[in-house]
């Protein structure tokens, strides 16, 4: 079953600030639906990282359309894609460890018996996280938010009435901004801060994701080709920090016969690691610069 992403979004030049945003909630909330129904049925990996997808991009929607949403829905909605943020993190990371590092150890000091018991002890941790997940999906609690959200436009008010294209110019230009105060300086960086200046390049991200349709196509294009490596780099690094925590995690649960084994495996599969993240600094750094040289001006929208 092919992967089911969210579809292009057909904005128009005359909509109101208002049908902008019902467009954008009722896809992004599709897109949820249809990948929460496939993870629900068969514990689709691709399914879980779309719904992850589906409620970020629904949370920076939340605070760019935040002038159309009264306050009690927008902090309630904020609420619930926290929860449901951090419920399904823990799978996420698993499942990263799972087709990253472990996909790519090679080492000769490893046994490749230590590698797929590993394999297999991960696989049975984020069946257990996956177990964790449905029992909420089907509850009350996420029943409750997707009502909100089929709902959401009887919450809009009526300033949503301005022209969506000044609003998608100063939006887009505030999020451009933002990335490049917050963006350039890295090395001095905890993985935690680099993790934060991703959400800021995703934020860049989805905002040309919203209003493509009024840009002009060769401008998303380039933008896209900015923006996305920016944000690769920047996840590989937080994946090996993940991978960091998880091993350390796994590390308690260890049988003491087999624990100098997990130890030499758990080292190569860091060393194998490590130089990837000068890598992935020095990528970042390279897209960084070209985005300085990118940006949308009013003769880009239409």
């Amino acid at each position: 079953m092919d992967t089911y992403k969210l579809p292009s979004l057909k904005l128009q030049a005359s909509m109101t600030v208002g049908d902008a945003a019902r467009l954008i909630f009722e896809e992004n909330t599709q897109h949820l639906r249809v990948n929460r129904h496939r993870f629900c049925e068969s514990y689709d990996g691709a399914a879980l990282m779309q719904m992850r997808i589906a409620m970020r991009r629904l949370r920076v929607a939340i605070g760019v359309f935040k002038g159309v949403l009264d306050e009690t829905t927008r902090k309630y909605l904020k609420q619930e894609f926290r929860h449901f943020g951090r419920l399904t993190g823990a799978a996420r990371d698993l499942d990263v460890l799972l087709r990253g590092l472990l996909q790519t150890v090679d080492a000769p000091a490893v046994d490749i018996e230590d590698v797929r018991e590993l394999r297999q002890q991960i696989k049975t941790l984020r069946q257990v996280e996956y177990s964790r997940i449905k029992v909420e999906l089907v509850g009350g609690r996420y029943t409750a938010m997707m009502e909100k959200l089929d709902h959401l436009s009887i919450d809009m008010q009526e300033q949503g009435a301005p022209p969506i294209l000044p609003f998608a110019i100063e939006v887009t230009a505030k999020g451009r901004t933002k990335l490049l105060k917050k963006g350039e300086e890295t090395r001095d960086l905890s993985v935690e801060e680099l993790h934060d200046i991703r959400k800021i390049v995703k934020r860049a991200r989805y905002h040309l994701r919203f209003f493509a349709s009024l840009i002009n196509v060769e401008k998303v294009r380039a933008g896209y080709k900015i923006l996305v490596p920016m944000q690769d780099s920047l996840g590989k690094i937080n994946d090996i920090g993940q991978a960091v925590r998880l091993l350390g995690q796994i590390a308690g649960q260890v049988p003491a016969g087999q624990f100098e084994h997990f130890l030499n495996l758990s080292a190569a599969i860091l060393k194998q690691a490590a130089p990837q993240v000068s890598e992935e600094l020095a990528s970042y750094a390279i897209s960084y610069q070209l985005y300085k040289d990118y940006s949308l001006s009013a003769e880009d929208f239409s």
